[in-house]
C-alpha cells in the first residue's frame, strides 16, 4: 500500500510542477529528445491542435530547455541536450513516466 502512495506522490510533483499542456510537450520531447517534431506532428501526437501548444513552446525554447529551427515556413523543436537542466529534466520525466505506469497498473491480489 505504501508503495501506491510514493507513485501518485511522485506524479503529483509533476503536477505542481508543471502545467498539463507543459507536461505532454516534455514527455513527448524528452522520450526522444534528439527527433525533431513538427509543430502538427507534435500536436498531432499529444492529441490536441498546434494552437493550444503556441504558447508553451515558445517560453521553452526561451528557457533553454527546447531549441527551434525554421524549414520554410514551419517550426521544429527539440530538446536542448546541452542546457544544464536536460538531464535532470529528462530524469524526472523518465522517473514519473514509470511511477504513472505502476499507479495506473492492477495491483497483485
Amino acid at each position: 500500500m505504501r508503495k501506491h502512495s510514493v507513485a501518485k506522490s511522485k506524479v503529483a510533483v509533476l503536477d505542481a510542477l508543471f502545467p498539463s499542456v507543459r507536461q505532454h510537450i516534455l514527455g513527448a520531447i524528452l522520450a526522444e529528445p534528439a527527433r525533431w517534431r513538427y509543430l502538427s506532428e507534435l500536436a498531432h501526437r499529444l492529441g490536441t491542435t498546434p494552437s493550444s501548444l503556441q504558447r508553451e513552446l515558445p517560453l521553452l525554447v526561451n528557457a533553454g530547455i527546447l531549441e527551434e529551427r525554421r524549414d520554410g515556413t514551419r517550426n521544429y523543436f527539440r530538446a536542448q541536450q546541452a542546457s544544464p537542466t536536460f538531464r535532470n529534466l529528462r530524469d524526472i520525466f523518465a522517473k514519473t513516466q514509470e511511477d504513472r505506469k505502476k499507479s495506473q497498473s492492477p495491483v497483485p491480489k
